[in-house]
């Protein structure tokens, strides 16, 4: 089959999608590509190459290393007079369609409170949405389907003289869906997504997509090179360093809260309690602030400072 994307769905029940990668044939998550797509920052990269902070082999290099469907989507540009032109423009169009596919999933994949499985919110979406819906029609039509066969995990194809075949090892034949047009390929992956029901949610902890193997999950498993640690691992405990923190607030709060208290049932006289209460008032609104962030625990001692004991 002669086609920069070639994909089968013959696993597609294991949620797996078998992609020919030209040397061998690469297996991986229905959702990893999509979610690769959505995470990669094509506007950075554009913004970079413009200021040629960045050059053509270091895009080509970041395509490479991010997904085989990137680095093939890079391809056509070996036929391109103007190649800085070229990248621009391709780049223009994976961010617009970054942004359509975000829309997407925000509205079909991402879980919600209603009872429609995710086939049915992708068909009610594409019903509402007549241009998208012709996109959709319009990459199947661009996509071509043949059986093809594998001999030892390499594609046969005996028109190819150069071509040689070691036939004591494995045959087996993949039906695979094929095109050159990167949107045809994403598209028809999210059809199969949607007909296995499949969710997409983003981290409550990074803002990436990921797919969630529980209704409860809001944090990816993803795993930060600087930390060497996961989302969940990180959210936990920047959630247990805000506990802390806040805790600490509470308990100064309480503590000039409780003396100021004091102060004015032993001496009503010189410590006003409508003074107290003014106080108390000022110092609840700084507490809230720390809790939300806004201030530090620095900012919230010198606000919750008490007037001079006289």
């Amino acid at each position: 089959m002669q086609a920069f994307y070639k994909i089968s769905f013959d696993r597609a029940a294991d949620n797996i999608l078998i992609i020919d990668a030209g040397t061998k044939l690469v297996e991986e998550h229905l959702w990893d590509f999509p979610i690769t797509f959505l995470s990669t920052d094509f506007q950075s990269l554009l913004d970079q190459f413009r200021r040629h902070d960045v050059s053509e082999q270091q895009i080509r290099e970041e395509f490479t290393a991010t997904h085989t469907f990137l680095e093939f989507s890079l391809l056509p540009l070996a036929f391109e007079e103007n190649k800085q032109r070229w990248i621009e423009v391709f780049l223009e169009k994976l961010i617009a369609l970054q942004n359509d596919f975000r829309t997407i999933v925000q509205n079909v994949f991402v879980p919600s409170q209603e009872s429609l499985s995710t086939l049915q919110r992708m068909c009610r979406y594409l019903d509402t949405n007549k241009l998208l819906a012709a996109r959709f029609y319009k990459a199947a039509e661009c996509s071509k389907v043949e059986t093809v066969y594998y001999v030892g995990g390499k594609e046969f194809v005996p028109q190819l003289s150069w071509q040689s075949y070691d036939y004591s090892q494995e045959i087996h034949s993949l039906l695979m869906f094929g095109s050159d047009i990167l949107e045809a390929a994403l598209f028809l992956i999210v059809q199969r997504m949607a007909e296995r029901n499949l969710a997409l949610r983003q981290c409550s902890h990074c803002g990436r997509y990921f797919h969630p193997f529980s209704i409860r999950s809001i944090y990816c498993d993803r795993i930060d090179p600087q930390t060497g640690k996961t989302c969940k691992e990180q959210a936990s405990k920047l959630k247990y360093e805000e506990k802390i923190a806040t805790d600490a607030g509470r308990t100064l709060f309480q503590r000039r809260s409780k003396t100021y208290s004091m102060r004015v049932s032993r001496s009503p006289a010189i410590y006003k309690k409508s003074d107290y209460l003014v106080w108390k008032n000022k110092a609840t609104e700084a507490l809230e602030a720390y809790v939300s962030g806004e201030i530090t625990f620095d900012d919230l001692d010198l606000r919750l400072t008490l007037p001079d004991k006289k």
